[in-house]
């Protein structure tokens, strides 16, 4: 079963979502490819116009998938394909939603961030809790708009 859905619901607007319910789309090394080869897609597509983020099940995404993590191999190349995934997100041509309820935290909540959009149903919980990741959300343009952050 594919880990990221991709459903095109014009030819200008495409939904891309996080698959992996039964572990809250926790971000394994599957999966952070896929949505890599996703969002490249959409951003290939000369008539993309939007691309819009979302989670499957009761949350959008809780973060690294820790099972995954405990093996130190592959916690390295999921933290550098999160940070593939924020730079992606960042320089998308379509415009990115990401369209969050339950739960966006740690590297759920940066992918959030580094849309240009974010519309959360009400009682969503948003947690970055990592300070390894500030960095990385700070260059986004979500902090750009929300806060007036200089990233140059």
């Amino acid at each position: 079963m594919p880990v990221v859905l991709v459903e095109k619901k014009t030819p200008q607007i495409t939904v891309v979502t996080l698959n992996r319910p039964e572990r809250r789309n926790a971000l394994s090394i599957q999966l952070l490819t896929e949505l890599i080869a996703s969002i490249k897609l959409a951003s290939d597509e000369i008539r993309e116009r939007i691309l819009i983020l979302s989670g499957a099940g009761a949350a959008f995404c809780t973060g690294l998938d820790l099972k995954e993590a405990q093996n130190q191999t592959k916690a390295h190349a999921t933290a550098d394909l999160v940070a593939h995934v924020l730079g992606a997100l960042n320089e998308a041509r379509p415009v990115t939603i990401a369209a969050v309820h339950g739960a966006a935290v740690a590297g759920g909540a940066g992918i959030m961030s580094a849309c240009d959009y974010v519309v959360a149903a009400e009682g969503t919980k948003i947690w970055v809790g990592h300070d390894i990741l500030t960095p990385a959300i700070a260059r986004t343009r979500y902090a750009r708009i929300a806060f007036g952050w200089r990233t140059d």
